[in-house]
């Protein structure tokens, strides 16, 4: 149960007592605060897809977009094939729910002049 739904609780006298409370409500939001989520980074060229079994746990999907521009952008330097025309190179991005963002880029590499 998420804490943000319950009720912060009133004080009914006493500052240890209200210290106390206090401390709990404290305690419940810095947990929900810390909760992590699985985040699986399947990685797609062209029609093939990988799928990423393991995952890592990151706290939102801001820090989850981030790793897959990252994954991408070192994936995209890996990979590409000379003189291959309209690449497609994606990381999907799921957690436990569902997928939760797609990072794509198309790239077109051609040597013009050799030496």
């Amino acid at each position: 149960m998420a804490s943000h739904f319950l009720p912060r609780p009133v004080s009914t006298g006493g500052t240890r007592a209200a210290s106390l409370r206090n401390g709990y409500w404290n305690s419940l939001r810095s947990q929900r605060l810390s909760v992590m989520t699985r985040f699986f980074f399947d990685f797609r060229l062209d029609e093939t897809l990988a799928l990423d079994d393991e995952g890592i746990e990151l706290p939102d999907v801001e820090k989850a977009h981030r790793e897959a521009l990252g994954a991408l952008a070192d994936a995209v330097c890996d990979i590409v094939v000379e003189g291959q025309a309209n690449q497609l190179f994606a990381i999907e991005v799921r957690d436990a729910i569902g997928p939760a963002l797609e990072v794509t880029a198309v790239l077109c590499s051609k040597i013009l002049r050799k030496h």
